[in-house]
């Protein structure tokens, strides 16, 4: 005999806490010929869920998201998180970074969250800077709840939450093939591809010495890391190169680093100077300003207390 599912208050079955509890419309993740997809994730349970958003891919991008309250749209921030794709010590090129949007939202039950997910159109900025095992990529949706503890048969015990249940899912991301844009993405990635593979060239090129070399000559500019001053040589080198670098030799790639560095560093030793001129004037400027005010404020103190004396002698 199967076995009755119990009720909350509200008359709902209990959430399945363990399984994936949202509804995703649509189940497959297919931008269409459109260049967007709308993307609606509910929450059918009764309990709210803490839920985490991340799209990670190089062909897409989340252009907003969104939820209903009153009858108008609200917006739900987006921002770009960095974390590592590995652990920092294993990691064998400097920039093997995932870069992904995320955004979150506290789900309430029989809310629906509107995720529109579009074809990328930027790929000049943070999207080149970072490496891609995969063009499509994915929409990752985490959540989790709170439950509190509590004994059968007995008053529910006041403590802290003692059950922190999480679940996933990992939704895949593709192109319908008869988009404008898909073979326009496809060249874009190849394009990435290239990029990558001259920067790792330029990267193995002379790499241990070279680090050597960084810190010595960063030591007195504590401000700026080592590893930020390398990648802006990478980035350099790449820039007023490009695709020249395929036909060079690792000794010229290695004698281009040199020359770039002393030049780099060179340019720093040269600026130091102009900018501690600068941060002393800005500095004594600011002096000037609060030693200014200081004295407008002892002057209007004065005028209080020569007014407050003109006035008892009029009184006397």
């Amino acid at each position: 005999m199967a076995k009755n599912i119990e009720t909350n208050k509200s008359g709902k079955p209990p959430s399945a806490l363990f399984n994936f509890p949202l509804n995703v419309t649509p189940e497959k993740l297919v931008i269409p010929s459109s260049g967007h997809l709308d993307v609606q994730i509910t929450n059918p349970m009764s309990e709210p869920f803490q839920v985490i958003f991340v799209l990670y891919s190089f062909y897409f991008d989340v252009e907003r998201a969104w939820y209903l309250k009153d009858g108008k749209e609200v917006y739900v921030n987006i921002q770009w998180k960095l974390f590592p794709y590995i652990k920092a010590e294993l990691i064998q090129e400097f920039d093997m970074i995932s870069n992904s949007k995320i955004f979150s939202r506290i789900l309430e039950s029989e809310e629906v969250l509107h995720i529109r997910i579009k074809c990328e159109d930027k790929f000049d900025g943070i999207k080149k800077k970072f490496t891609y095992d995969q063009p499509n990529g994915y929409l990752h949706i985490k959540c989790e709840v709170k439950i509190d503890h509590v004994v059968r048969n007995q008053k529910k015990i006041q403590f802290d939450p003692k059950f922190h249940l999480k679940a996933s899912s990992y939704i895949p991301l593709s192109i319908d093939p008869e988009c404008e844009k898909a073979k326009e993405l496809a060249e874009k990635y190849s394009e990435q591809q290239k990029h990558q593979v001259r920067r790792q060239r330029i990267k193995n090129c002379r790499f241990g010495k070279e680090q050597k070399e960084s810190k010595k000559c960063c030591w007195d500019y504590e401000e700026v890391t080592v590893n930020e001053k390398t990648h802006e040589i990478y980035v350099g080198i790449l820039t007023k190169y490009g695709s020249k670098i395929d036909k060079l030799s690792d000794d010229e790639i290695s004698k281009i680093k040199v020359d770039y560095e002393k030049e780099k560093w060179r340019k720093l030793d040269e600026e130091a100077p102009r900018q501690k001129e600068q941060q002393a004037a800005e500095d004594a400027k600011r002096e000037e300003a609060v030693k200014k005010q200081i004295e407008e404020e002892l002057t209007v103190v004065g005028m209080k207390k020569e007014k407050k004396k003109a006035k008892k002698c009029v009184l006397m």
